[in-house]
């Protein structure tokens, strides 16, 4: 299952073809809508984007036990030139994407994600006995 985490305006600009839309804001509220015995990607827009890494941490606490994080997120499978669909999957981020501002509203990433933090991968913890 692919998730993608940002808020629906950005869904319905451009998301990965397949994915369906379960905004980072509405993670815990709409977690029952994901199955838990099928794998699940999670991805944002980029890699400066830390959404995905906090879903995939978030579901993870939440019981989901094959969860990963897609840290290239829509960018880099558009720049693949790999199926994407919405209104306007053109190649330049919408207007207040991740990276450059947006973070108030809660349903995009950071603007000032850490150095480092969207590149290093995610584990789910261990199972514990």
């Amino acid at each position: 299952m692919l998730v993608d985490v940002l808020a629906p305006g950005y869904f319905e600009k451009g998301h990965i073809e397949g994915a369906i839309n379960v905004p980072l804001a509405d993670l815990e509220t709409r977690a029952d809508e994901l199955k838990k015995d099928v794998p699940i990607v999670v991805y944002c827009y980029n890699y400066i984007c830390g959404a995905s890494t906090q879903a995939a941490e978030r579901l993870a606490k939440l019981g989901f036990k094959d969860v990963s994080d897609y840290k290239g997120g829509f960018h880099e499978w558009k720049e693949a030139g790999l199926p994407v669909a919405g209104s306007a999957a053109g190649p330049a981020a919408p207007a207040g994407v991740p990276g450059t501002e947006g973070a108030a509203s809660g349903g995009c990433c950071p603007s000032k994600a850490k150095p480092g933090c969207a590149s290093e991968s995610f584990d789910p913890p261990a199972p514990q006995p």
